[in-house]
C-alpha cells in the first residue's frame, strides 16, 4: 500500500467502526505483570476470564503485535473500556503521532521506523497509558518486542524498578532514537549527492536527488508530529506521569527537537543540491561554449585567408611565386598558432584550476 496514502478509512462507515487492513499481520497478544522481584505472563483468556489484575506496585503490559483479529481488540478494548474511536485510530495505521486524553487513561501514536527497509518504512506504535497498566498495539513483529522483553526479563533493568508511565517512555525513547541512525545515514547519502553533482552532474543523480527529497518529506511529516505529541505528555494534564518521569520524557522532547534541527538542515542541503547541479550544467554548457568560440576564432583567420585566395582575379602576384604555396601554409599556420597561445596562456583552453 502507498505510504504517502492519508487514510484507509471507508467512505460511509459509522465512527467508532472497528476493520483491519487487508495486509494486516495476524494476532499475537502477551499480557504480562511485573515489578522490581518478579515477572509473571498471562495469556488473553486469563486477564479476561480471570481478571488479572496488577497489585499495587506492579505493572500489566498488553502486548498486541499483528491488528488482523478484530475481535481480539475489541475484548481487550472492552475489557479496559477504550473509547471505540481510540480503537478505531489503533486499526487505522495511517494517524499522525498524537496524545488523546480520556477518562482514566491517555491513547498515545507514534511511529517506528524500519531501517532495514529501502525505501523508508514505518509502522503505527499505539499506547494506551492507564494508571497502573499499559496496552500497545503494533502493526507487526519487530526489534522492539524483543527489546523489551529482554529488558523485562532483566532484574537489575530500570525499567523493572519503575510504574507504567516510565514502560511508555521508554517505547517513546526507542522509537525516536530509530530516527538518529537513519538522519545519520541521510547526510552520508547528502555528500555522496553533492559529490556526484560536482564531479560528474547527470540526470541520474538530479532523479536520486528527487527521489531522496520525497523521502525527507515521509520523514519530516513523521518527526514534526512526534515532536508535538511529546510536547503534548510534558503537560501531563491527567496526571499519568509522574514527576520523576517527566524528566525523561523531556529528555525525549530534546531528542526529537534536534532531530528536526537535523532534518530541516538535509532538507535545506537537498534543495541545495538541484541549484549545484542546474550551477554545474550551466557552467559545463558555458566551457563548452567558451571552447567552440575559441576554436572559431582560432580558424578565422586562415578561412579568410583561404577565402581570399581562392578568389579567381588574374593579378594576383603571390599566385606566381615560386615559393607562394609554402609561404600561405605558413602565414595561414601562424595565424592559428597564435592566437591558440594567447588563448591557452589566458586560460581559455583548459579547465580552470579547483
Amino acid at each position: 500500500m502507498n505510504k504517502y496514502c492519508l487514510t484507509n478509512d471507508s467512505p460511509g462507515k459509522e465512527p467508532g467502526t472497528l476493520m483491519s487492513g487487508p495486509e494486516a499481520a495476524p494476532t499475537e497478544v502477551k499480557v504480562i505483570v511485573y515489578n522490581a522481584k518478579h515477572v509473571n505472563y498471562y495469556t488473553l483468556n486469563d486477564l479476561v476470564q480471570h481478571k488479572v489484575s496488577p497489585g499495587p506496585d506492579e505493572v500489566l503490559w498488553v502486548e498486541v503485535t499483528g491488528l488482523k483479529d478484530v475481535e481480539v481488540i475489541k475484548t481487550i478494548g472492552t475489557y479496559f473500556s477504550f473509547h471505540p474511536l481510540a480503537l478505531e485510530d489503533t486499526l487505522n495505521t495511517y494517524q499522525r503521532a498524537k496524545v488523546d486524553d480520556y477518562t482514566g487513561y491517555q491513547f498515545i501514536v507514534t511511529k517506528l521506523l524500519d531501517t532495514s527497509k529501502e525505501p523508508l518504512a514505518s509502522q503505527q506504535l499505539s499506547i494506551f497509558l492507564g494508571h497502573n497498566y499499559v496496552v500497545t498495539f503494533l502493526e507487526r513483529p519487530s526489534p522492539l518486542n524483543l527489546y523489551f522483553e529482554k529488558n523485562i526479563a532483566n532484574s537489575s533493568s530500570r525499567l523493572r524498578a519503575r510504574a507504567g508511565d516510565y514502560l511508555a517512555y521508554e517505547l517513546l525513547d526507542y522509537a525516536t532514537d530509530t530516527v538518529f541512525p537513519i538522519l545519520s545515514k541521510n547526510s552520508d547519502i547528502l555528500d555522496g549527492f553533492e559529490n556526484s553533482i560536482m564531479e560528474k552532474p547527470t540526470a541520474r543523480v538530479i532523479r536520486q536527488v528527487q527521489f531522496f527529497k520525497r523521502e525527507l518529506r515521509f520523514l519530516r511529516q513523521i518527526l514534526w508530529s512526534n515532536r508535538d505529541m511529546l510536547s503534548s505528555l510534558m503537560r501531563n494534564e491527567l496526571d499519568l506521569i509522574s514527576e520523576g518521569t517527566t524528566v525523561f520524557f523531556r529528555d525525549c522532547y530534546d531528542h526529537a527537537v534536534r532531530q528536526m534541527d537535523l532534518l530541516e538542515s538535509q532538507r535545506e542541503s537537498a534543495v541545495s543540491l538541484v541549484d549545484i547541479y542546474l550551477s554545474s550544467m550551466a557552467n559545463r554548457l558555458g566551457q563548452v561554449m567558451k571552447i567552440l568560440t575559441v576554436i572559431s576564432i582560432v580558424f578565422m583567420p586562415p578561412t579568410f585567408l583561404a577565402a581570399v585566395w581562392g578568389m579567381n582575379f588574374k593579378y594576383m602576384p603571390e599566385l606566381e611565386w615560386t615559393h607562394g604555396y609554402l609561404f600561405a601554409w605558413i602565414i595561414m599556420i601562424l595565424s592559428s598558432v597564435l592566437p591558440s597561445l594567447y588563448f591557452w596562456r589566458r586560460g581559455w583552453l583548459r579547465e580552470d584550476e579547483k
